[in-house]
């Protein structure tokens, strides 16, 4: 009986496909056809999370809470772009697990954080006949 409970348990906790092989924090790369650009991003509640010039890497939260990707707002040189946090692809791997991959797919993976995923770079173009203007600090909204 022990066994048995502790092949259902093992397999309880494994059956997050997604946090197991992956990440809830991503490195997002930022660069510019323009070279040292100054940015800042701001979260879903208009929070200055990271600041920066580019090119440089920051290191994100693709989750805000279950079932909740996170949206990135990135301001620099007067203009704005989003990042947007998307469905990580290692959470399919719970579809391959018989009836515990619901596990996975419904609790483990997004409780974790692991359920999304951002893209690994961010491009701020600025056209060739702008000025770069210096980065203003953004008032609260």
């Amino acid at each position: 009986m022990r066994f048995r409970a502790g092949v259902v348990c093992g397999a309880l906790l494994l059956s997050g496909c997604a946090s197991i092989v992956s990440k809830s924090e991503w490195p997002v790369r930022f660069h510019s056809n323009r070279g040292a650009v100054q940015f800042e991003i701001l979260n879903e509640s208009h929070e200055v999370v990271a600041t920066g010039t580019t090119p440089q890497v920051l290191v994100l939260p693709a989750s805000n809470g279950y079932f909740d990707g996170m949206d990135y707002r990135v301001r620099y040189a007067g203009r704005e772009r989003f990042l947007t946090a998307d469905v990580n692809f290692w959470t399919l791997g719970n579809l391959l697990i018989p009836y515990l991959g619901y596990v996975g797919i419904l609790f483990v993976d997004p409780l974790t954080g692991c359920f999304y995923r951002l893209d690994e770079a961010c491009y701020l173009f600025v056209p060739d006949d702008e000025l770069v203007p210096a980065l203003e600090p953004s008032a609260a909204e």
